[in-house]
């Protein structure tokens, strides 16, 4: 009999600055969506899929992180400081 030692994998990264703020709050995906008022599902779809949410999901992560959308969804464009949306500066 031949034995194999075992491989072990490297502990893996946030693949999302959402994940990695999630993480270190000691929240699981399930807790972390519970405090939001959103579905696990949503979180996963960020986290994993690397979905864009909506302006008020990410309004709701952040309040439940108690973080800024910069800090929870770096690079984002749509939600940076004085920035009106399209909805406003049209009138409606």
């Amino acid at each position: 009999m031949v034995l194999v030692p075992e491989i072990s994998q490297p502990p893996r990264g946030p693949r999302s600055a959402l994940e990695g703020i999630r993480r270190a709050r000691g929240l699981s995906r399930e807790g972390l969506a519970a405090v939001a008022g959103v579905s696990p599902r949503t979180i996963y779809n960020i986290e994993v899929e690397g979905r864009d949410p909506r302006r008020a999901t990410k309004r709701a992560l952040c309040l439940a992180l108690e973080r800024t959308v910069a800090e929870v969804f770096p690079g984002d464009p749509g939600d940076e400081p004085g920035r009106r949306s399209e909805q406003v500066q049209n009138g409606g």
